[in-house]
């Protein structure tokens, strides 16, 4: 069958393609070839031209070796170090790719975490242990120190030159975390606070004031998106560092046709938003 395509008509616009760093970047970071791969990643004249990177700051399971994480390459380093300070030496592969990606054309980094640092979770670990599935890993107490942690890798990162345009708190909130890699649940109204913590306290840091918030990074796009959007922009502060929500695409399919049409999920979730919040964006990040 032959398509004929007008190239004259607009169909839908993107803000540009990206890759996550996770979890290849900690890896591929120390490969002799590791530029010419970023390259061919980034390059807008010798490669596909990606835009953004998506850079994981770690909770600190390689540091520790808690937690149930069969796959090593899942383990993230933490910059914290015990004595309260930060070693910005560490993940240096990781780290190196995102600016080698920086150096060759992608003008837009996000930085986002999957948990908390180890020290400030319930259990001490990047995960939940099975007996707390769906309750958070990270005690009230503890949300304002988290805030600090991110809030500091990401003015480190800024202050290095970086184009860092987003920094992503909140990962897959939904699900329970209780292994195979670092994670935290969030109940819609916990995400909702810990997101207005986060605007509030960037307000405050100048160096950040080209820094938005991404959020809260669904995981499914079929599951409580209404839920977790309501919460997430109740806030004035976080409405004012927020451009969009988003969300991811891809989910697990079930035995149920029309529940794996991800494109009429999609949709109908666009269709709220356009309803509900007609000036906010919706991506899939």
């Amino acid at each position: 069958m032959n398509l004929k395509i007008d190239r004259c008509i607009k169909y839908q616009s993107f803000d540009g393609f990206g890759a996550s760093g996770a979890w290849w970047a900690q890896l591929v970071g120390g490969w002799e070839c590791r530029d010419e791969i970023s390259r061919l990643l980034y390059s807008k004249t010798d490669g596909i031209g990606l835009r953004t990177y998506r850079y994981n700051i770690g909770a600190g399971s390689k540091n520790s070796g808690k937690g149930n994480i069969d796959n090593p390459l899942r383990r993230t380093e933490s910059f914290e170090t015990t004595d309260g300070g930060y070693d910005f030496s560490r993940d240096a592969n990781a780290v190196y790719m995102m600016k080698r990606a920086a150096a060759d054309g992608a003008d837009e980094i996000v930085l986002f975490a999957n948990s908390p640092v180890e020290r400030l979770t319930k259990n001490g670990k990047s995960h939940l242990d099975p007996s707390r599935a769906f309750r958070t890993n990270l005690a009230r107490k503890n949300y304002a120190a988290f805030v600090k942690y991110l809030l500091d890798v990401t003015e480190h990162f800024v202050n290095e030159g970086l184009p860092v345009r987003f920094l992503s708190p909140i990962n897959e909130p939904v699900w329970m975390w209780t292994g195979g890699q670092e994670g935290c649940h969030y109940s819609p109204r916990q995400a909702g606070l810990l997101m207005s913590m986060f605007a509030e306290e960037m307000d405050k840091r100048p160096a950040l004031g080209g820094v938005m918030l991404s959020g809260v990074e669904s995981g499914d796009i079929r599951w409580f998106n209404k839920s977790y959007t309501r919460e997430l922009l109740r806030h004035p502060q976080t409405r004012r560092r927020l451009d969009a929500v988003d969300v991811h695409s891809y989910f697990l399919h079930v035995p149920i046709p029309f529940m794996n049409d991800r494109t009429a999920f999609l949709r109908r979730f666009r269709k709220y938003m356009d309803r509900r919040y007609p000036d906010v964006g919706v991506r899939i990040s």
